[in-house]
């Protein structure tokens, strides 16, 4: 059928290498830091254009990580999901965990620090109060 044809493959996205391990925590790291970063600075600027900069960002995020690490980008979902689909998946379901807090951490860290910075601030401009 012509919709076969155009039907593509993707690789298992939880292998059960220390490699594939590592390429979805770094997967799910990366998507993480892109979603929280994008929900801290849409959450503190005036944009009217809140829902489609979130979701604009979750489907990229899910269209390059979702094919190799699954596309969770939420420690609880992801966990839940490797638990309840991969019956005693410990390592991945902790990486998964892992990954999501630290990826929330470093774009939480990365959005007060780029702001300690902006014009104006007083870290910045000591007259400016």
């Amino acid at each position: 059928a012509l919709g076969e044809s155009w039907r593509v493959e993707y690789p298992t996205y939880i292998g059960d290498t220390t490699r594939h391990h590592v390429i979805a925590f770094l997967c799910e790291f990366v998507g993480t830091f892109v979603l929280v970063m994008t929900v801290l600075n849409v959450a503190t600027s005036k944009t009217d254009f809140v829902g489609l900069a979130i979701g604009g960002a979750l489907a990229a995020i899910i269209s390059v990580f979702g094919p190799t690490s699954g596309g969770a980008f939420n420690p609880a979902v992801g966990m839940m999901g490797v638990v309840l689909v991969q019956q005693g998946a410990t390592m991945a379901a902790l990486l998964y965990w892992i990954s999501g807090l630290l990826g929330a951490a470093a774009a939480t860290w990365c959005h007060v620090m780029v702001g300690r910075y902006e014009e104006g601030s007083p870290e910045v401009d000591p007259e400016v109060e």
